[in-house]
């Protein structure tokens, strides 16, 4: 949590997109979505998993390969 840091590059580009009426639709569009496919409210410059859920994939995917059955 401490090397959580604020995207400032992800919030500029999202306003300068709302600024305009089919940006503002868009995002709106885009949050409405994310909220009914994936249960979580993303925007268009967002990634689609946080850093420490990436981190709880890759160590799943890891436990999966030295647990496989051979």
């Amino acid at each position: 949590m401490s090397d959580y840091g604020i995207a400032w590059g992800t919030i500029v580009k999202n306003i300068l997109i709302a600024m305009t009426g089919i940006g503002l639709l868009l995002i709106a569009g885009k949050l409405i979505h994310s909220q009914v496919t994936e249960k979580r409210s993303l925007f268009f410059f967002q990634k689609p998993q946080t850093t420490s859920e990436e981190k709880i994939s890759d160590i799943e995917k890891s436990l999966v390969t030295i647990f496989q059955p051979s």
